[in-house]
C-alpha cells in the first residue's frame, strides 16, 4: 500500500505540470504527461491488491490512455467516442462488482443521468457521422454514471461510495464540456481536464478504499 500511496502523489504532481502546460498552451508536455498519469495511476491501483474490481479499474485506466494519445495525435472524434465508451464499461464492471444488486434507491440515479443525458443530446445534436457513436457513448454513459452512484445511494456515504460518486460526475462534468466545446461554443481544455483529472483520481481512491476494505475483513 505504501507503493500505491507513492505513486499517486507522483502522479498529482505530474498531474499539476500538465494543468500548467494546459495553462501556458504547451502541447508537447500535456502529450507525454496525460498518458503517463494515468499509466501510474493503473500501476498503484494494481499495487493495492489483485481484486476483481482493481483489475477491472486498472484496464480501464491503461485503456483510457491510448484514447488521450489517440486524441492528442487527432484521431477522429468518432473512434474517441467510442473508446471513452469501451473503458467506462470496464469501470461499469468494476462497478458491478462493487455494487450488488439494484434496489429501488439505486434507480434514482439511472433516471437522473438519463434525463441529462437526453436533455445534453437533442441540445447539442451531434451531426453526420458522430451521431451514432454519441447515441453509443450516451447509453453507455447512463450505464456508467447510474452504476457509479448506486453504492451512494443504496448502501449510504461509505468512503469507496463516496469517491465512487464524486469519480462518475466529474468525468460526467468533463466529458459534458468537451461534447460543449465540439459542437456549440470554444470551452478551454484546463476546465475540462480539471474536472477529468478529479474523475481519474476519484476511481482511483474508491478502488484504493474498496480493497482495503476487503483486506480488513
Amino acid at each position: 500500500m505504501r507503493r500505491s500511496g507513492i505513486l499517486v502523489n507522483i502522479s498529482l504532481a505530474l498531474l499539476l505540470l500538465d494543468l500548467v502546460a494546459i495553462g501556458i498552451g504547451a502541447t508537447l508536455p500535456d502529450l507525454y504527461l496525460r498518458p503517463l498519469i494515468l499509466v501510474i495511476l493503473c500501476v498503484s491501483v494494481l499495487l493495492t491488491g489483485r481484486s476483481t474490481i482493481a483489475i477491472l479499474i486498472a484496464t480501464g485506466l491503461c485503456a483510457a490512455a491510448f484514447v488521450e494519445v489517440f486524441q492528442m495525435l487527432g484521431g477522429h472524434l468518432r473512434f474517441i467516442a467510442l473508446g471513452t465508451a469501451a473503458y467506462y464499461l470496464t469501470y461499469s464492471a468494476a462497478f458491478i462488482v462493487r455494487g450488488g444488486p439494484i434496489r429501488a434507491r439505486g434507480i434514482l440515479g439511472f433516471g437522473l443521468v438519463t434525463l441529462y443525458a437526453i436533455l445534453m443530446f437533442f441540445w447539442l445534436d451531434p451531426y453526420g457521422f458522430l451521431r451514432l457513436p454519441s447515441i453509443v457513448y450516451t447509453g453507455v454513459l447512463i450505464l456508467f454514471i447510474g452504476l457509479g452512484l448506486r453504492p451512494l445511494l443504496q448502501s449510504g456515504p461509505d468512503k469507496s461510495a463516496v469517491w465512487m460518486a464524486i469519480a462518475v460526475v466529474a468525468l460526467l462534468i468533463s466529458d459534458s464540456l468537451r461534447a460543449i466545446s465540439i459542437f456549440k461554443m470554444p470551452i478551454p481544455e484546463l476546465f475540462t481536464l480539471a474536472f477529468y483529472w478529479v474523475g481519474q483520481f476519484s476511481l482511483v481512491r474508491s478502488a484504493s478504499f474498496f480493497v482495503e476494505n476487503r483486506n480488513h475483513t
